[in-house]
């Protein structure tokens, strides 16, 4: 299951422009990968690219990004994923057909009450269905938006 813990991969880059002791908290994944090390190169890729660069906040710049992250995780014994969801600062959703989680990180930092089922959380849980959908089918530029903020929980 996908949990903090399990995204909070350190991620060390070393490049032209980047000072030593540089840190960032920008919730990068693979994709943003071939942005940045395009960037960093100074090159042109060949193919759209779905991920956002982060090449500017490596530099000591602020930057807009991406504030809801495609997360997948899980072997489902086949031909995909176990579970594919969504991340935001607040919130870690994810879902393998009917099974399903939704922490929030506000409330529960420790990730300890999942709160799929709960009444009082129906409406975010179908937002971030609405933004899981749209990041499964996203292609370049459309998979860097941002989505805005969600409401608290009723």
């Amino acid at each position: 299951m996908l949990t903090e813990e399990v995204m909070q991969v350190p991620l060390l880059v070393r490049g032209p422009g980047i000072d030593h002791g540089t840190t960032s908290e920008l919730p990068v994944t693979l994709v943003d990968l071939p942005a940045t090390f395009t960037s960093l190169a100074d090159v042109q890729p060949g193919w759209q690219l779905d991920g956002l660069s982060f090449t500017p906040t490596l530099r000591g710049r602020d930057q807009p990004f991406h504030d809801t992250t495609l997360v997948q995780t899980g072997d489902d014994g086949g031909d995909g994923w176990a579970y594919r969801g969504v991340r935001t600062t607040r919130y870690l959703y994810g879902v393998n057909g009917a099974d399903g989680f939704l922490y929030d990180n506000l409330r529960d930092p420790h990730e300890l009450i999942n709160r799929y089922d709960d009444p009082g959380y129906l409406e975010i849980r179908a937002l971030l269905e609405q933004r899981r959908l749209q990041l499964l089918s996203c292609r370049g530029w459309t998979c860097n938006g941002t989505f805005g903020l969600l409401p608290d929980p009723s």
